[in-house]
């Protein structure tokens, strides 16, 4: 599998939304080269790494599901439990505790197979209610969101 590389059309317009997209792409990027480098073993990817990553993404849904709440997005419900089945289905993966090479490429090739598709799609229908709340903040606020910095719920 190749690298995926970030392009604009997976932005969704919300800076630290983006950012965290980034970064979540290139980490699983940096996971498989490392990998195929033979710098982590199946094992410590499995045990340690993979669990870390799925807290960052728990992290980040849970920021993303904190501004459903300031739009009215009106698939907000079936986004929330895409998100949970996603989390399921990976830690199901990672219960399985299989530490071989392939089963680590096949793991971390779902993540960032999955983590585009609902970028490019889910996230890319939040799009224009993302926007539509960012045109109602205040100035000093949009300066802040520009800065990297999100507006938070009902302030």
């Amino acid at each position: 599998m190749h690298d995926v590389k970030w392009t604009r059309d997976l932005s969704i317009g919300v800076v630290g939304i983006d950012r965290q997209h980034k970064e979540l792409i290139s980490t699983v990027n940096r996971l498989r080269h490392m990998l195929n480098e033979n710098e982590l073993s199946g094992r410590d990817m499995v045990i340690k790494t993979v669990p870390f990553l799925c807290k960052y993404i728990e992290e980040h849904f849970k920021l993303e599901e904190s501004l459903f709440t300031t739009t009215d997005y009106p698939h907000k419900t079936d986004h929330i439990e895409q998100h949970r089945a996603f989390l399921n289905e990976t830690m199901e993966i990672v219960g399985m505790n299989r530490y071989d090479k392939a089963c680590c490429e096949e793991l971390l090739a779902f993540l960032l197979n999955w983590l585009v598709q609902h970028v490019s799609t889910m996230d890319r229908l939040c799009k224009p209610y993302f926007v539509k709340a960012h045109r109602r903040l205040s100035p000093l606020k949009r300066l802040a969101q520009w800065l990297g910095f999100l507006f938070i719920a009902g302030e």
